[in-house]
């Protein structure tokens, strides 16, 4: 062969290894791009800052928020129409709410707890008045009150030292009719009259003797009856 078609040939696999080189530099940007935009496009992001995000349905109708303010933070979810329906809300001082409210954003029921322990329910009327209320609180204690348009009519009541109870209210929210079961199990039921006086008891009470003054405890099955002003006109056992 001679020397020139040697040369030839060299010049020609400098070209062809030149070529390759610039293909395969070209492609490696190519591919690193690649990668890159698809590490853009599934990363993840950790933390997103904002004091107000907005939900929006297919119509661009606000349909909830949550937004933060200094008094607390809070999430809201509204109807088709806008009307506020949901709020959960977080006080400053820690305290949660939750309340659910009517097609008049009145609310009907709510939770809550209080920075002592307690929680609460409650179920409203339409004129916000709560009908239905129970409450536990931090000592153990717990009632449910059911209440009227206006007044309190009802109650039950588990104490703290375990005494159990119930009362009946009449239209003035006077208790009317107590009865209990004491943390030792002694029963008891008082009537009273409108005047708030107690006219009649059955079961355990602690009375007044009226020589000494003291108070002692009638029998599980004792009777007593009051005149208007409170005295004893009737107890058996004696």
């Amino acid at each position: 062969m001679a020397q020139s078609d040697v040369a030839a040939r060299v010049a020609r696999l400098e070209r062809e290894n030149r070529r390759f080189r610039r293909a395969a530099g070209a492609a490696g940007l190519a591919l690193a791009a690649a990668l890159l935009v698809a590490a853009r496009s599934t990363g993840r992001v950790r933390v997103v800052e904002a004091t107000e995000f907005r939900l929006v349905d297919s119509t661009g109708a606000i349909r909830g928020t949550i937004s933060s303010d200094r008094s607390g933070a809070q999430l809201l979810l509204k109807d088709s129409t806008g009307k506020n329906r949901a709020r959960l809300r977080v006080a400053d001082d820690g305290t949660p709410r939750l309340e659910l409210l009517d097609r008049m954003e009145r609310a009907r029921l709510g939770l809550a707890l209080d920075k002592d322990g307690g929680a609460e329910a409650h179920l409203d009327d339409e004129a916000a008045r709560a009908r239905v209320k129970i409450s536990t609180a931090a000592d153990g204690s717990a009632s449910v009150d059911l209440s009227d348009a206006a007044k309190k009519r009802a109650g039950l009541e588990v104490a703290a030292d375990g005494t159990a109870g119930m009362a009946v209210f009449d239209a003035e929210e006077t208790a009317r009719v107590r009865a209990a079961v004491a943390a030792d199990g002694a029963p008891a039921v008082k009537l009273i009259d409108a005047d708030g006086t107690l006219r009649a008891s059955l079961g355990t009470i602690a009375l007044k003797e009226a020589s000494s003054g003291a108070a002692v405890r009638t029998q599980e099955g004792s009777l007593v009856l009051f005149d208007k002003k409170g005295g004893v006109v009737f107890k058996q056992p004696k």
